[in-house]
């Protein structure tokens, strides 16, 4: 279709199909073209930093965490209209009361979505990611670079990504994540941190669509975040960040920008035709 309107309005006056049309329609019709496939292009997609995995737990109740709305209002918040969600988790087999299951059963709660765990976690491919919308991974040992460059692509179209981390007792998970983090283009890191004790529940929740009816957060021995957008704040001195995003964006494709240009042309050779005549 987009050829054909071009190659219409590369034609003589005469042959245009809306004919004497003045020739900035012609140019605003290629503009408006190449906008659209431009803008069907530009796919925002989000990373999500959670500093400890017990921040699940509150969803249902599981490791001897209280009950706290909050966490789920949280997760459906982030699901939002999404339908294909993959929960991987690396701690295998999982622990008791692992948390990662509570908010699968919460998704699988909502109509229409589609919620599965995977344990301890297939290679991530871009075929395994083109079927879903969310992934949801609570990781141990070192992603591949395949994998690294996988993810990188998923989260730069359409993709959320929820990356769980850990304390920092347990460094290894924290390098874990910090190198996919970098790998990915992130601005985030864990900042190798080890604070409270017990669980605690924190109300410095920062107003974002992704926290709407969030008044509170339980957690439980977290690590804390540097960078991107805070979501959640903890009770310790200083408020450090436990749960923060970052939006990302893909660019549109050279041809739609070509698309742009090839208007702009048309209309300053169209112009000059007829006020030349």
């Amino acid at each position: 279709m987009v050829i054909r309107v071009a190659a219409d309005l590369a034609k003589g006056p005469g042959d245009l199909p809306l004919n004497q049309t003045h020739p900035a329609w012609a140019f605003l019709i290629v503009f408006f073209i190449a906008w659209h496939q431009a803008s069907t292009h530009l796919h925002a997609g989000v990373l999500f930093l959670a500093a400890d995995a017990n921040v699940n737990n509150p969803v249902n109740g599981s490791a001897g965490a209280p009950l706290n709305a909050g966490n789920s209002m949280l997760f459906l918040n982030i699901l939002g209209s999404s339908s294909r969600v993959l929960i991987q988790n690396e701690y295998s087999p999982p622990e008791t009361g692992d948390g990662t299951t509570a908010v699968n059963t919460l998704f699988n709660s909502i109509s229409g979505v589609v919620s599965t765990t995977d344990y301890p976690g297939a290679t991530i491919t871009n075929s395994l990611l083109s079927n879903i919308d969310i992934l949801i991974i609570r990781p141990r040992l070192a992603f591949t670079a395949t994998e690294i460059d996988a993810l990188r692509d998923f989260v730069h179209g359409p993709g959320k990504l929820f990356l769980i981390g850990e304390n920092a007792s347990l460094n290894i998970a924290q390098d874990t994540v910090n190198e996919l983090l970098q790998g990915i283009g992130s601005s985030m890191s864990l900042q190798n941190a080890a604070l409270g004790s017990g669980y605690q529940t924190t109300t410095s929740i920062a107003s974002n669509p992704y926290t709407a009816g969030v008044t509170s957060i339980t957690y439980n021995y977290t690590n804390s975040i540097g960078g991107g957008t805070p979501l959640v704040s903890s009770v310790e001195p200083g408020s450090p960040v436990i749960i923060a995003f970052e939006n990302f964006s893909s660019v549109p494709e050279p041809t739609s920008l070509g698309l742009f240009f090839l208007g702009m042309s048309m209309f300053l050779i169209r112009s000059r035709n007829d006020y030349s005549k």
